[in-house]
């Protein structure tokens, strides 16, 4: 289970996310996968409460921040989709069109760092998720993940910082740690933590924007995966 990085998202049609190639990678396995977008511990507690048992249970999340938008009447205008909190996410797939257009979009990116900036500054671009939360939410996932299986894989994901602004970077990070500490201090035995470490989080493994996982980088987390599962059998 886990968020949009656990998809093929912006991947060619042909090309599989890491549950199926883990699939294949175990032979007579039966994996199901169930994945929603933007998936944060709140929104999984729900969905890990309806999962069926099973033998090894697989938590991807996402160190989700969950910056809330200020730039609701700005809209569409400058490429901002201000109705959730993705908006200033930068995009999957290189730019394409002609030179002049590549450029605007370039100029468009540029704008909303700016603004980003601005609203963290004016004090509006806050995390929307308390950090001192964290360590409860981490606890109660863990509590529902429990009932559902006696093995829990937790693959806390970490996105690429170079397309970050700085504040972004230094907030990310801080987040990131906490989220580490949570789990560590509230691991069960039969849960094991899986950090996505310095030789993962190369570019090649993401796609442009550094949070979703290109074709390479599902192919060795569903091969890192499928080790430590046929270790512990």
């Amino acid at each position: 289970m886990g968020g949009s990085a656990t998809t093929a998202f912006a991947l060619p049609d042909e090309k599989w996310a890491w549950p199926t190639l883990l699939g294949e990678l175990i032979p007579k396995s039966e994996v199901q996968h169930s994945s929603q977008k933007g998936l944060t511990l709140v929104r999984s507690l729900e969905l890990i409460s309806n999962l069926p048992e099973c033998e090894v249970l697989v938590l991807h999340f996402g160190t989700s921040v969950g910056w809330p938008l200020a730039l609701v009447k700005v809209g569409y205008r400058y490429g901002l989709q201000v109705h959730n909190e993705f908006g200033f996410h930068q995009p999957p797939k290189p730019y394409s069109g002609t030179p002049s257009v590549k450029m605007k979009k370039k100029i468009r990116l540029r704008f909303r760092n700016m603004i980003k900036y601005l609203l963290f500054f004016a004090g509006a671009y806050r995390p929307k998720v308390s950090i001192r939360e964290i360590e409860d939410q981490v606890r109660a996932v863990i509590a529902i993940a429990s009932k559902r299986t006696s093995r829990i894989i937790w693959v806390q994901h970490r996105s690429l910082q170079s397309m970050r602004i700085i504040v972004e970077r230094k907030m990310y990070q801080r987040y990131y740690k906490r989220f580490i500490a949570a789990i560590n201090s509230n691991a069960p035995a039969n849960l094991t933590l899986v950090e996505l470490d310095s030789d993962f989080l190369i570019s090649e493994n993401y796609l442009m924007d550094g949070v979703h996982l290109s074709e390479q980088g599902h192919y060795v987390l569903a091969h890192r995966l499928a080790e430590l599962i046929k270790a512990q059998e």
